[in-house]
Order: structure tokens, then C-alpha cells, then sequence
């Protein structure tokens, strides 16, 4: 199950500052990515729909819907770039 990356930066180096000298475990990093591309695509479909269902809303709406989707998608796509190795090549298609 994916968890956000929140309180799970530990100390790597005393001797610099917090920004500096802190990491983060791969495996923690991974899931955080996972999790955040997952809720990408589930909010991205969800938008798809409605773009599709303009009897339920005007056209103005529709085509918003389905450009916050294009949006989604295109943040994804970001995602799967650059933290490509977080990523099998498959899953980065």
C-alpha cells in the first residue's frame, strides 16, 4: 500500500544542515511516487467521465473536464520522466 513521504527523513550527515544532510530510504520514495501518480490516474478518469457526460452539464464544463484530465495526464507523464528509475519500463509507457 503506497504512503505518503512524510515524516521519513532521517539524519545522513550531522555536520550540514537539515536540507542538506538528510535522505530518504528508496523503497519510501518509491511508494510515495506510486501512490501520487495512482491518485493521478484515479482523479484523471474521474474527470474523463465527466468531460463525457455533457446531458449533465453544460459544454464550457465539459471541456474543462476533459482538459484538467489532458493536465493529469501530461503531469504524469512529468512524473514517470524524471523519476524514471522508481518506475519499470513498462509501467513508464
Amino acid at each position: 500500500m503506497p504512503e505518503p513521504l512524510e515524516n521519513k527523513a532521517f539524519e545522513l550527515d550531522p555536520q550540514v544542515s537539515a536540507e542538506e544532510g538528510s535522505a530518504f530510504w528508496y523503497i519510501d520514495v518509491k511508494s510515495a511516487v506510486r501512490g501520487l501518480v495512482s491518485e493521478l490516474e484515479s482523479e484523471m478518469k474521474n474527470r474523463e467521465i465527466r468531460s463525457h457526460y455533457v446531458g449533465n452539464c453544460d459544454k464550457g464544463e465539459a471541456l474543462f473536464q476533459s482538459g484538467f484530465a489532458g493536465g493529469l495526464r501530461h503531469a504524469k507523464y512529468l512524473i514517470r520522466k524524471w523519476l524514471a528509475d522508481v518506475f519499470t519500463e513498462k509501467e513508464r509507457d
